[in-house]
């Protein structure tokens, strides 16, 4: 797949699940011309039913971009119980979940990976609730990677 098409591909892509008030969580596009989406609709939840609806908005997309719609395979799935947290929104959308973190670096507790109770957001730090440790406030800019965890859903 050229360059061009790839990104043509992607902006029509985006701009469907935009304009379907959903979000974008991770999104591939193989040379074989795999879409494969993973997303989310605010406030939720993302069932089966927006999954279908998200699949035929994208290939309507393709389409629309002239890209043979056909020559493309489109897998949408929901981001399920480990649901990734990317954005300041997400953390405070989740406040009262248990997450999984993983910092860049070393925080002032000699620690990169966190297990809490996620407490939502204040100003650019996130408030997350330790069992040993209590109340700790992390900056959101440091988070190399987060998740829901699903043992505690």
């Amino acid at each position: 797949m050229k360059p061009d098409e790839k990104r043509k591909a992607v902006e029509a892509v985006e701009r469907a699940v935009a304009d379907n008030g959903c979000e974008v969580l991770k999104l591939t596009i193989g040379d074989d011309r795999v879409v494969h989406l993973q997303a989310d609709a605010d406030p939720g939840p993302f069932t089966i039913n927006e999954c279908t609806r998200l699949n035929f908005a994208v290939r309507d997309a393709l389409a629309a971009a002239g890209l043979g719609v056909d020559d493309y395979a489109v897998e949408v799935e929901s981001a399920g119980t480990n649901r990734p947290l990317l954005t300041a929104r997400h953390f405070q959308r989740f406040a009262g979940r248990y997450v999984c973190m993983v910092m860049r670096q070393e925080t002032a507790t000699d620690r990169k990976r966190f297990n809490g109770i996620l407490r939502g957001m204040e100003g650019d730090m996130v408030l997350l609730e330790l069992e040993d440790l209590g109340l700790q406030k992390l900056p959101l800019s440091r988070v190399q990677e987060a998740q829901l965890d699903a043992r505690y859903s």
